[in-house]
């Protein structure tokens, strides 16, 4: 699902409502529509076309259909809110350093700064290719090079909402990010900082497209902070040694 289309979706209120609720845990028809200012045949549309649009899955529970909201519906929408959000900061930062018609506040260079972009190639099909950057994580990643804490291994949970992390030798855990996006054999995406707080994370996306008889594996790492500049180049080369060296020669394997 889209961005769009799931803005679109909700942009009804009752189906932001229905959502909200289902947030809370699986639930009935009838505990959906009590509380609600729409008739139960209204609500029981409105769940339709959630399902048809991919938030809301339905189970038979006996006989009766218990509704459960897909986490994962709404990755799409939360990395096109974190990414605009970060754009939004950065023009105030721009803004704040650069006054129309005044003068520059700081020495720093605060103009947009750009994703990383790497893509690469691998000798094996797209699906393969995801579950192998996804649910190998550990084996393929660098942790003897690239750590926060000097781990000693790494971890992808495999799900919207997982971490990545590290695990030291004395079992201290180490966050990197969360999954947002899981779309296997197509699609992952997750929050990125490690050894920094949430509140400077990006977004790291990767792509899988059939490529002849084999798989393009497409990574940029976005939503950069305009005083990142620095930090965002030094992953330049980094990401062609972790997505284009380790990974590449693993995914095959």
């Amino acid at each position: 699902m889209t961005y769009a289309s799931a803005l679109t979706t909700l942009a009804d209120p009752t189906r932001r409502k229905v959502v909200e609720k289902l947030a809370a845990g699986p639930l009935s028809v009838n505990a959906i529509a009590a509380g609600l200012p729409v008739s139960r045949p209204a609500v029981s549309q409105h769940l339709k076309a959630l399902t048809d649009a991919g938030f809301v899955q339905v189970r038979s529970r006996g006989t009766s259909r218990v509704y459960t909201l897909r986490p994962e519906a709404l990755g799409e929408l939360r990395t096109y809110v974190d990414h605009m959000w970060r754009q939004a900061l950065a023009a105030v930062v721009e803004d704040v350093r650069h006054p129309p018609g005044g003068t520059v506040t700081g020495d720093i260079d605060e103009r947009p700064v750009p994703p990383v972009i790497v893509t690469v190639r691998v000798a094996c099909n797209p699906s393969e290719a995801f579950r192998r950057f996804t649910r190998d994580f550990g084996c393929w990643w660098p942790i003897a090079t690239h750590t926060y804490a000097k781990a000693v291994s790494c971890a992808m949970e495999p799900y919207v909402g997982g971490r990545l992390y590290e695990t030291t030798a004395d079992g201290e855990i180490h966050p990197w990010g969360r999954i947002t996006v899981f779309e296997p054999g197509r699609r992952v995406a997750f929050t990125w900082h490690p050894g920094r707080t949430p509140s400077a994370e990006q977004i790291v996306e990767i792509t899988f497209r059939p490529d002849d008889d084999g798989c393009s594996v497409r990574l940029e790492h976005r939503g950069w902070a305009a005083d990142a500049r620095k930090r965002r180049d030094s992953y330049d080369e980094g990401w062609i040694q972790v997505l284009g060296g380790h990974f590449a020669k693993y995914a095959p394997a």
